[in-house]
């Protein structure tokens, strides 16, 4: 069940890459899509992830399952911080991009958000997640 959870996260991983890019530009242009300009709705679904989304002003990204991988519409979700314990600025307004890196947070249900204040865990049961998002 793991393994088909994993799958989730190496999608996660080019959501990942186009929040850092709207970041580093700072949306000029104040573009309602904000940081998921440019990533539309995400991969294809497969037998295991029904989608893989941004939101559009927090740069939160959101793994759903399929029953397939520890149950139809459990969610993960990865939050970004720059630097941690920061929240991202607004991706649907211009902004100045930070001069931190940016961390993440994958939380499962009933995970810690730890530093990460603000961070809302997801619905998939710890045990089918990755370790690091426990």
């Amino acid at each position: 069940m793991r393994a088909r959870v994993a799958e989730g996260m190496g999608l996660a991983s080019a959501a990942k890459a186009n929040v850092v890019d709207i970041l580093a530009t700072g949306n000029p242009q104040g573009d309602d899509l904000g940081y998921s300009l440019g990533y539309g709705l995400g991969p294809t679904a497969t037998t295991n992830i029904q989608s893989v989304l941004i939101d559009p002003a927090t740069g939160v990204i959101t793994v759903t399952t399929t029953a397939a991988a520890g149950g139809a519409g459990r969610t993960l979700r990865i939050t970004p911080h720059s630097p941690i314990g920061t929240a991202l600025p607004d991706g649907t307004d211009p902004f100045q991009p930070p001069a931190d890196a940016v961390a993440w947070r994958c939380m499962a249900a009933a995970a810690s958000e730890g530093a990460f204040t603000g961070a809302t865990a997801g619905t998939l049961p710890a045990r089918f997640a990755p370790s690091e998002c426990r």
